[in-house]
């Protein structure tokens, strides 16, 4: 198997889907100081998770560097489009199409032969652009939540963590988000795009 396929970050760090690998130092949103406290306290998270994947980056290339050129000497879209293939039962089609097309895009430039055999319509490619959107809100809005309740991908917490107290605030960030997408969408069909299965919500 190639390397490029097995280099993947450890799992004790968790960098965030916008992370920029190379000399790019990790900053806080430009409009952090509009934030509420709620949007800073993620924001400043996900600045902190990017900073300790910098410092693995970095010790990375120093001691492994076969390792660190998997990582960056392969177009991230190539590496993707492996990755994304056996989750896309759990992640959905959008991040799988998207290196396609990320790859389509690029083609003439990483001097591949011929047309690429995946191509798209403007239309297509603009429907594709809005359903990316969406899912990149939608899977920030999940990390923020997991943020909250320390929960994993399966929405299991800690034993140690009051349940009660997790019940509550999953809750109240659950109305939130029906109150939301109410704007946008029907009720059950955004309960049916909620990240957790819960009976008391149907």
């Amino acid at each position: 198997m190639p390397a490029f396929m097995q280099v993947q970050w450890p799992s004790f760090l968790c960098p965030p889907d916008d992370y920029e690998i190379g000399m790019v130092k990790p900053e806080l949103p430009a409009n952090f100081d509009e934030m509420d406290s709620d949007e800073k306290a993620f924001a400043i998270t996900e600045r902190d998770q990017a900073l300790l994947t910098k410092c693995y980056e970095a010790a990375l290339a120093k001691n492994h560097l076969q390792s660190y050129l998997a990582f960056t000497r392969v177009d991230p879209a190539i590496r993707h489009l492996f990755t994304f293939c056996e989750t896309t039962s759990k992640n959905g089609i959008i991040p799988l199409r998207d290196s396609l097309v990320q790859i389509s895009e690029n083609w003439g430039q990483m001097d591949l032969p011929h047309n690429s055999p995946y191509q798209v319509s403007n239309d297509e490619l603009s429907k594709h652009r809005f359903d990316l959107a969406r899912y990149k809100d939608w899977h920030k809005l999940k990390s923020y939540a997991q943020e909250l309740l320390q929960s994993d991908d399966d929405g299991w917490v800690p034993p140690q963590l009051d349940f009660d107290k997790v019940k509550a605030r999953h809750s109240e960030l659950f109305q939130l988000y029906i109150q939301k997408e109410a704007e946008e969408r029907p009720e059950e069909e955004a309960k049916k795009l909620w990240f957790y299965v819960c009976k008391e919500y149907g």
